[in-house]
């Protein structure tokens, strides 16, 4: 049996009953759907897909799953999911299981829909985490639709490879990082800062961008503790990097994201990303 993918596209969530009315227009904009269901437009399955999917049908009328679709999506907050724009097929991996893409989030289901299992599948065969693979592929995204003008350029050597991190300036992980860069050579960094941690990351964040040299000024304050000194006051593009982080699911930093529209969360090692680079 293979696993199936049901991605879930965002639809307006402020209560299950304001569920129905988007239905209709949904059906109406699907040009690949072969069979319907309540709240999950699909391509033609088999006789056990289709039992599970009609499960789902029954599923999307309780209100304790569309509970915990919400709690699920917490963090991108107001939407949960109530269509599937098509459904991919992922590989003939475990009999029986299927895993169900809620947001930013992998769970899994049987084939009765009867559990809802929440974690991580590993291939012990090759050490793959099937379930960060599967969120990095959900969540990649279009690299020219980084808005790069909104972040610190920070150019080293010739500057032909390419990266975006989100940072906020008081995050301990993101000086690590920083310092591992400082490694690096023939690579242009682009920093949005996105200060979540606290008041004064604002403030600092603030100064780095009011600097007359934005670069300088963030590497001084990461690398050497030589706190900005800049104004407060000047035009930012914070309030923008913050709400870009919240569409693409960035709910920590660092966040690194690479031209091929995948990304890595965390300050990991420098021979991971010289190899994304590659």
């Amino acid at each position: 049996m293979l696993f199936r993918s049901l991605i879930f596209m965002a639809a307006h969530y402020a209560g299950h009953s304001h569920l129905q009315p988007h239905l209709g227009h949904m059906r109406a904009q699907s040009n690949m759907v072969t069979e319907t269901i309540e709240g999950i437009e699909t391509v033609k399955t088999s006789t056990a897909e289709t039992q599970i999917l009609n499960r789902w049908e029954r599923l999307a009328d309780s209100s304790a799953f569309a509970s915990h679709a919400a709690r699920l999506a917490h963090g991108m907050a107001q939407h949960w999911a109530s269509t599937i724009s098509q459904m991919m097929t992922i590989g003939a991996l475990i009999l029986g299981v299927y895993e169900i893409s809620i947001g930013n989030d992998v769970v899994y289901t049987d084939t009765n829909a009867r559990y809802l299992i929440q974690g991580e599948i590993v291939d012990l065969k090759t050490g793959i985490n099937l379930t960060e693979q599967r969120s990095n592929d959900l969540n990649r995204i279009r690299w020219a639709d980084l808005p790069l003008n909104d972040s610190v350029k920070v150019v080293k050597g010739k500057g032909t490879r390419q990266l975006a991190v989100f940072v906020d300036p008081n995050c301990g992980f993101c000086k690590k990082l920083e310092k591992s860069f400082q490694q690096m050579d023939d690579v242009t960094i682009y920093n949005f800062l996105i200060p979540i941690l606290s008041p004064d990351s604002l403030t600092k964040s603030q100064q780095i961008w009011c600097s007359s040299d934005k670069a300088a000024a963030w590497t001084n304050w990461m690398i050497n503790a030589q706190a900005p000194t800049g104004k407060t006051d000047c035009s930012t593009p914070l309030e923008r990097n913050m709400a870009l982080a919240k569409k693409w699911g960035v709910n920590g930093t660092p966040a690194i994201f690479f031209t091929d529209g995948s990304r890595i969360a965390g300050a990991v090692p420098l021979a991971q990303i010289e190899k994304k680079l590659k």
